[in-house]
């Protein structure tokens, strides 16, 4: 049995669905102390954990800013300016805890306290997140205009998580690897909750949309105009507007909606287009106006058959509707995405007893 030290990203819902559905299978082996920041806290501090083998800490993280509907690298840093002075103080006071606690190995999902303390501490330091996916890439497959982001966005990867050991990329997109990272990356599919796995899909007569800054105007009119009960999630409980309801966040009414839905109109998370392939719902996708990550996971979606990708400036009041009248060419995509539970849960074990790998770590630094 390992002593596994969990760290998540704070930001949006799909780091917090993809790490609970991780931490719940390694309980079952080791013990986890899961250190998580924000709304991943939030989240997770309302999952029913065995005591004895999950303990759930909360966390300073990094704070994301938007000026109107794009992400604003530059606010983003300046609002995190206390974090990051505050950095090599909290490194050492983590480094203390996990020690204490007895830690064996780090796992990281895109958060760069942990990585840091891991390196510090000398432990083996695993990789477990969608966004490695961008320094993995061989962007040839890419159009040039997406490569460049890649590229772009690749120089921010060792910033989260500095020199990770090994890298496991959870995608709901097959992606081909750099010949150079072959040998430490292991790709796997979606990581799928229980509630996902169990429950039985089946094709009602209403939408669902999930969109977690704003719901573009144009994409607005669009439901409104599009024939069908649409049932929006991630805003909060707003006033509706004709057929468009807001409800309030609920992980089961959302899944419950989700699963006997007509189809799903959503940005282009990874995690939730992963769920939504699993259970057949066609997809329109509209990224997320200014975030690059969002768009390179949009332009993989027609290639698993399962959806369309539009971007927010091609939205018009007729784009929902045309979708909908090819929702059966979307349905009949089977066999999309394939649930990555257990082959990530096979390959840390792997890790874990792996003593070469544990004894490739270098000394602890204690310049931090």
């Amino acid at each position: 049995m390992a002593r596994i030290v969990y760290s998540l990203s704070g930001e949006g819902r799909g780091h917090a669905t993809r790490a609970h559905t991780v931490i719940s299978l390694l309980s079952r082996q080791h013990d986890v102390l899961v250190y998580a920041p924000g709304m991943a806290h939030e989240l997770l501090s309302q999952c029913q954990y065995d005591p004895q083998r999950i303990t759930l800490r909360r966390l300073d993280g990094l704070r994301f800013r938007y000026r109107g509907r794009r992400l604003s690298y530059l606010s983003s840093l300046v609002a995190s300016s206390g974090f990051l002075m505050r950095l090599p103080a909290r490194i050492r006071t983590i480094r203390h805890e996990i020690r204490n606690w007895g830690a064996t190995h780090v796992i990281n999902d895109f958060e760069p306290l942990l990585s840091r303390v891991a390196r510090s501490a000398g432990l083996p330091l695993i990789s477990l997140d969608h966004q490695h996916f961008l320094a993995a890439m061989d962007t040839s497959v890419l159009p040039s205009s997406l490569a460049r982001k890649v590229r772009f966005l690749r120089l921010s990867i060792p910033l989260f998580c500095p020199r990770p050991d090994r890298q496991i990329i959870s995608s709901y997109f097959d992606f081909p690897v750099r010949p150079s990272m072959s040998h430490q990356v292991t790709k796997v599919g979606p990581l799928l909750r229980n509630a996902v796995l169990r429950a039985k899909s089946e094709s009602g007569e209403h939408l669902v949309a999930y969109f977690r800054r704003d719901l573009p105007k144009q994409l607005l009119e669009s439901l409104k105009r599009c024939g069908k009960q649409v049932y929006v999630y991630g805003l909060g409980a707003l006033s509706p507007t004709g057929n468009v309801q807001f409800l309030k966040t609920s992980v089961d009414g959302f899944l419950e909606h989700l699963r006997s839905s007509t189809a799903l109109v959503c940005s282009s998370g990874n995690q939730l287009i992963g769920e939504a392939l699993h259970w057949s719902k066609p997809i329109l996708a509209v990224p997320e106006f200014g975030n690059f990550e969002q768009e390179i996971n949009g332009f993989f979606l027609p290639t698993t058959g399962g959806g369309q990708t539009v971007q927010d400036s091609q939205v018009g009041p007729q784009t929902v509707g045309e979708f909908l009248e090819n929702i059966d060419r979307y349905r009949n995509a089977k066999g999309a995405v394939t649930a990555g539970n257990q082959v990530v849960i096979d390959r840390l074990n792997q890790m874990i007893l792996d003593h070469d790998f544990a004894d490739q770590q270098s000394a602890p630094s204690h310049a931090a």
